[in-house]
């Protein structure tokens, strides 16, 4: 009988001694799938699109940070811009905060023509809005081949939503 008290005061000691370590904290979560909208030497800002609510969170990013685009290819910290539409995972750790704030373990850029195409265009449209404020894309139109309108709104300010048309074939903003 006391075997198995003792064997079951182990099994209760390393059950919250496992389900209490650290380890469990910093496995790689799914955190946010969205548009990168500012970037900088060490970390990139990403908002969640099409949403009246956003979220958004700003990664550190490290030498340790996965890049990849969604075929495996291996990317560098130098390709990621703003307009390119991501999936990111952290550590597990989130530092509350709007936008939130982690560390980026991985980030999965998508890579076909369409979302290739969409980010030049948004990334046309971001130059010029103030970039001092955090803007969420809340819609994209393709009204020809070349020619998109982009949807921007404020996450930070109450602003009437911008619209700016842009041309990516010639890489300039119309209106």
């Amino acid at each position: 009988m006391r075997i198995w008290i003792s064997l079951s005061f182990l099994f209760c000691f390393l059950f919250v001694f496992v389900g209490c370590s650290s380890k469990e904290s910093s496995g790689a979560v799914k955190d946010l799938v969205g548009h990168i909208v500012n970037t900088d030497s060490n970390s990139i800002l990403v908002i969640e699109p099409f949403r009246k609510n956003p979220r958004a969170a700003s990664y550190q990013l490290s030498h340790d940070t996965v890049i990849v685009d969604d075929k495996g290819n291996d990317l560098s910290l130098k390709d990621l811009n703003p307009g390119l539409y991501v999936e990111v995972w952290n550590d597990g750790q989130v530092r509350e905060s709007y936008p939130t704030q982690s560390n980026a373990v991985k980030v999965i850029v998508k890579s076909d023509e369409q979302s290739k195409e969409e980010a030049l265009a948004i990334q046309l449209a971001l130059t010029v809005v103030d970039l001092t404020q955090s803007w969420s894309v809340q819609s994209i139109e393709s009204l020809n081949g070349a020619l998109y309108v982009i949807e921007l709104v404020s996450i930070v300010a109450e602003e009437t939503p911008m619209k700016i048309k842009v041309d990516v074939e010639q890489q300039k903003v119309v209106q």
